[in-house]
């Protein structure tokens, strides 16, 4: 079943509903969910992944240092499409709702004179949990079956045909990359060493909750591998359809992940080797690509710190409108930072891990000039009074940095928290029925959320 959510923003006058065309470029925000910056060639890594990417966003902004709001879906999405940190949406559970009160990039965007347009393939970035907000189409697949890139962007285009030259707004949500790893047999072979094919199978690919042999953890990241290497492919193939059809000239095309994937790269306090995302704030699962092409953009590489909060007032600022929301927005746009401008570069950036369907967790972070500082309130269901804290020098240009500077992080730690209005903007329950719940819960539990 294929559910059309439509979200249309309220209007204070009946007039509202009519609108100028849209002045500013057409903008399209595609988001590979569970997306490591590493795997990107275009950053120094993993090159004979992404040659299409690397190739087409080599003229255009390279963001070295974008971080993740959080490192699982249902705390990023709303920082993203609303601009605002995770405690302030509330969203930690599959069955919230974020607050109506919140405004979208869609919504002011729609008021300007765009059309706008999205398409998720993830069951936590849905109407029913209130993301759907100033999307006048808003597309569910419906069941989770992995609905591929090729499909998402064939569907994409169908949108396309026979709008003319009207601009647009609009978000494709992709779970390529994203637990299971199941791209198509060509990427496979291509990435898993012949010798352990055999291993490719539902160990490998849903990992999470397993034992795994060293091999088998080869073949996971190999099938991860091959799905960054497929999505490259169907991504390119869509830049030039767009090309051909001439709206690439006239569109900004912004390319983001939600967060990252941990390998097994980290241990957690407890000294577990992490996988997978959503239960830590450490760079495997909070460092992301972000990366922007389109008019008026030069090619740059921007060594200033951005994070999700930015996209809603980024967005505003390349379509030329003013991000009007009723509350002060916690992000800024990074166009001036693009353009060399701006006092942006020596920013702190606060992070979040507010869940409570997983773990629970409660766990925030702060970077600041390459140190971290992370706080866990909450790790793994175990709760620590006073928290349990980390620090930790993430870049070769802190390494000089004295206790002062981790202190100081720490204060502003304690300062970003005690700032937060944390009951502006209070979730609900999303309400599902009964029918809705357990088909969720089945789309979960295929996703590796449920075991």
């Amino acid at each position: 079943m294929i559910a059309l959510l439509a979200a249309v923003a309220s209007c204070s006058d009946a007039n509202d509903d009519i609108h100028e065309p849209a002045a500013g470029p057409s903008i399209l925000l595609l988001v590979n969910d569970a997306w490591r910056r590493d795997s990107v060639g275009i950053y120094g890594g993993g090159s004979a992944l992404t040659p299409r990417l690397d190739a087409a966003f080599s003229r255009g902004v390279v963001f070295e240092r974008a971080t993740a709001q959080s490192s699982c879906t249902i705390n990023s999405a709303p920082s993203m499409i609303f601009g605002v940190h995770p405690s302030e949406h509330h969203y930690r559970g599959y069955e919230d709702r974020v607050s109506p009160r919140l405004v979208s990039a869609a919504e002011i965007l729609a008021r300007n004179g765009y059309d706008t347009y999205a398409l998720s393939t993830n069951p936590h970035v849905s109407e029913n949990n209130g993301l759907a907000q100033g999307f006048e189409e808003f597309i569910d697949p419906g069941g989770w079956n992995k609905t591929a890139c090729a499909e998402v962007n064939g569907r994409f285009l169908d949108w396309l045909d026979g709008r003319g030259d009207r601009r647009f707004f609009a978000m494709l949500w992709y779970t390529d990359t994203h637990v299971p790893y199941e791209p198509p047999p060509a990427y496979v072979r291509r990435q898993v060493p012949g010798d352990l094919l055999y291993l490719v199978g539902d160990r490998t690919a849903r990992p999470d909750g397993k034992t795994l042999t060293l091999e088998e953890k080869v073949v996971a990241r190999a099938l991860y591998d091959a799905s960054v290497s497929y999505f490259d492919d169907e991504t390119g193939k869509l830049m030039d359809r767009l090309e051909s059809r001439g709206v690439l000239e006239d569109t900004v095309v912004i390319l983001t992940s939600d967060h990252g994937e941990a390998f097994w790269d980290r241990r957690s306090p407890a000294g577990r080797a992490l996988y997978g995302h959503g239960s830590s704030l450490y760079p495997p699962q909070t460092d992301i690509p972000l990366l922007m092409k389109g008019p008026g953009l030069p090619s740059a590489r921007v060594s200033a710190p951005v994070q999700h909060i930015d996209l809603l007032p980024t967005i505003c600022d390349l379509a030329g409108v003013e991000p009007a929301t009723p509350y002060a927005l916690r992000g800024m746009s990074a166009i001036p930072l693009v353009e060399s401008r701006g006092d942006g570069a020596d920013r702190p950036i606060f992070t979040e891990l507010l869940l409570d369907e997983y773990g629970p967790y409660r766990i925030r972070a702060g970077r600041h000039r390459g140190l971290s500082v992370i706080r866990n309130h909450v790790l793994e269901g175990e709760a620590f009074t006073p928290p349990l804290v980390e620090r930790e020098v993430l870049h070769r240009s802190a390494r000089g940095a004295d206790r002062a500077s981790a202190v100081a992080l720490d204060s502003r730690l304690d300062s970003f928290a005690s700032a937060l209005r944390l009951e502006r903007f209070p979730a609900s329950r999303a309400g599902f029925l009964a029918d809705e719940m357990t088909e969720l819960e089945r789309r979960l539990a295929n996703l590796g959320y449920l075991q």
